[in-house]
């Protein structure tokens, strides 16, 4: 069996790999300050919960753009019993020619999520758009080369911009809206939230279609990517699972060659 993880900035996505097939089985919410916390059992007892099973035969393959967080998975993958461990840039080379202008600068997200929209559609230019902490926004050509792309802020990280500038505005739950018009503070907020983020992310796309052609695929991944699948006309579909098979194509690419 194989581990799939993909550290980001708030949450672990995990999976694994059933004969071929990557099946998600949750997230775990991580605090930055308190790394040790995967130490004292979290990541076992969450895998326990979920009955799955490891053995020393098994591996695990993760990624991850909070580094402070690698060394504690690491040993906490061990203390699974998993003596096969890969890390995206470290141990596991990316297999995709990476246009950035200084390629180390690229998330491991962002080049994970190209090489298995590359993989997935090889015939043409894809889009990736991944709704998380930050939106990223990032080009692969039918070359299979990783051209750069575009941040933004999140849905979230703008939600809590507001809240901790305003001091009459409360941190409020992302909840996807009813309508147009908020009819008091709190749906206010969220319409203004979600139609500002949509409609930025609409023209962003519209603009890489410009670039690119009509005819450009336009894939969304990331936590928050299914809230705006009917939002953002320009998405061809979600796959909240691209990361993580993107790891698994990756490993499996640099077994091969």
């Amino acid at each position: 069996m194989i581990l799939l993880a993909d550290i980001g900035n708030t949450s672990i996505t995990l999976g694994l790999v059933k004969s071929n097939r990557i099946v998600s089985f949750g997230r775990i919410t991580i605090d930055k300050s308190n790394n040790e916390v995967f130490r004292k059992g979290l990541l076992r007892k969450y895998i326990k919960d979920h009955k799955v099973r490891i053995t020393k035969n098994d591996i695990a393959i993760f990624c991850s753009v909070v580094p402070r967080v690698d060394k504690y998975f690491k040993i906490a993958l061990q203390e699974l019993g998993i003596r096969e461990i890969y890390q995206g840039g470290k141990n596991l080379k990316y297999c995709i020619k990476n246009k950035y202008k200084k390629p180390k600068q690229v998330g491991a997200d962002r080049l994970l999520n190209a090489i298995a929209a590359h993989n997935d559609y090889p015939q043409g230019d894809i889009l990736v758009v991944d709704f998380g902490t930050a939106i990223t926004f990032d080009i692969v050509n039918k070359r299979n080369e990783y051209l750069g792309g575009i941040i933004m802020p999140g849905v979230r990280t703008s939600l809590a911009a507001l809240s901790s500038k305003a001091e009459l505005l409360p941190l409020i739950k992302l909840i996807k809206p009813i309508g147009l018009i908020g009819k008091d503070t709190k749906t206010s907020i969220q319409n203004g939230i979600f139609y500002s983020v949509a409609d930025a992310c609409e023209g962003i796309i519209n603009r890489f279609k410009g670039k690119y052609g009509g005819k450009l695929k336009v894939i969304a991944t990331g936590g928050d990517s299914s809230l705006f699948k009917n939002l953002v006309p320009g998405i061809d579909l979600v796959d909240r699972q691209l990361t993580l098979r993107g790891l698994y194509v990756n490993y499996k690419m640099q077994k091969s060659s």
